[in-house]
């Protein structure tokens, strides 16, 4: 019954709602890959470490014969999930919505960036 929800908030166990959901979406599109490129550089005697990275963004880990190769999720498949789940709105209020999103992450990605210089 929990699987059906598409996935389960994993340090609750419990099924995601409409709006944990759209917080997924928002942590899909506009969250950080750092720790998914942390997680490639971890060695065998620090995966112990793996649960104190958040990997939510990461869609597939394979191992290859020159280590590992991870797959984060599309940002734009997430944007388009979001509009759609917006979709109730007006036609135009949808288009302002994906533009809002847009903004907001771009708003986020220069924050980051600022932080760091």
């Amino acid at each position: 019954m929990k699987r059906r929800f598409g996935f389960i908030n994993q340090k609750e166990d419990k099924p995601v709602n409409g709006n944990s959901a759209k917080s997924g979406l928002e942590q899909l599109a506009f969250g950080g890959i750092g720790d998914a490129v942390k997680l490639l550089h971890l060695d065998e005697d620090s995966l112990g470490r793996i649960e104190e990275l958040n990997l939510f963004n990461v869609s597939k880990v394979k191992k290859t014969k020159d280590g590992y190769e991870v797959e984060v999720f599309d940002r734009l498949k997430a944007l388009e999930a979001l509009d759609r789940l917006d979709s109730g709105r007006t036609e135009d209020a949808g288009a302002m919505s994906l533009y809002e999103a847009i903004a907001q992450g771009a708003a986020a990605l220069s924050a980051q960036r600022g932080s760091r210089g």
